[in-house]
């Protein structure tokens, strides 16, 4: 007996990865990460933050700064997992962007079975092809997120 998973789910998956994104407080790239099982059960979520023990004003977030202390979405997901001592084996990200090269390596390495992204930004910058070619050698798939799937959580 196959598992018939409607677009609702889909939508309810997309509605969550938009929440986290609001939560971002960088105001020019937010990105959530939604972790689901099989099922389509979400299990941790994330956005894209900096350390909780850090200050956040409007000026800390200039492209030097992001860039040496932002947490991406993905790896606050992960942990998360790790805070609820949760494995994050066979689940499935559902994330707003395309996984950098460092977000790719730690969703490989938890196990996570699947990525599903919204938009892929930039394609062509080194750290996402990179990224494509580490998790296409890990034979983690990876697929931009259709409400057309059948079986989005398969």
């Amino acid at each position: 007996m196959s598992k018939s998973i409607t677009i609702f789910s889909i939508q309810k998956v997309l509605r969550e990865l938009k929440k986290e994104e609001e939560k971002s407080q960088d105001p020019r790239t937010k990105v959530g990460c939604i972790l689901t099982d099989g099922q389509g059960i979400i299990v941790a979520r994330g956005h894209n933050r900096l350390p909780v023990t850090l200050q956040v004003q409007k000026t800390d977030w200039s492209l030097a700064i992001k860039n040496d202390l932002v947490i991406h979405a993905e790896m606050v997901a992960i942990l998360t997992l790790v805070k609820l001592d949760h494995q994050p084996k066979k689940l499935i990200a559902w994330i707003s962007h395309f996984p950098c090269k460092e977000c790719a390596k730690i969703l490989i390495d938890s196990g996570i079975k699947k990525i599903k992204y919204r938009i892929n930004k930039y394609p062509r910058r080194n750290l996402y092809v990179v990224s494509k070619k580490i998790l296409s050698r890990a034979e983690v798939p990876f697929s931009k997120i259709s409400v057309k799937t059948n079986h989005p959580f398969d």
